[in-house]
């Protein structure tokens, strides 16, 4: 009678899991909270575990607090996002500059090793240190 003496899956087999509709679940959770059952018994009547109805629980629950918030919480949400959204903005511009400032560094950086290069000159690298540019042989 129990899942486990059901039959056996091998390794390579998948277990299938059973999906319920949002209808389906709701039901489930008011025959549990109405109180003339127990929860166990409404979780052993669906095959379901006692995690998983205190979870769908939860989400009905918090769901029910949002529709019910007043305006002042949902316009505090809106100022939220609306921050977000500006500050996605800034810092795909600021990715942006960067791409730019990187690309003209590289571009002066080869044009400038390469006058140098040219008259024979030390080469400046990071850290403050220099390489000896060799001197072409004429």
């Amino acid at each position: 009678m129990g899942r486990s003496t059901e039959g056996s899956t091998g390794l390579s087999e998948q277990r299938k899991y059973r999906t319920f509709t949002a209808q389906r679940k709701l039901e489930i959770v008011l025959a549990g909270l109405r109180g003339d059952r127990s929860v166990k018994d409404v979780c052993r009547e669906h095959e379901i575990s006692d995690t998983l109805f205190y979870s769908w629980r939860d989400k009905l629950l918090e769901g029910g607090r949002e529709a019910l918030a007043g305006k002042e919480e949902r316009s505090g949400e809106r100022e939220l996002r609306r921050k977000i959204r500006e500050l996605e903005r800034a810092l795909g511009r600021k990715t942006y500059e960067l791409e730019i400032a990187g690309e003209a560094l590289r571009g002066w950086e080869v044009r400038h090793e390469a006058l140098l290069d040219r008259a024979g000159c030390e080469t400046p690298t990071l850290g403050g240190r220099s390489r000896l540019v060799k001197l072409r042989a004429a």
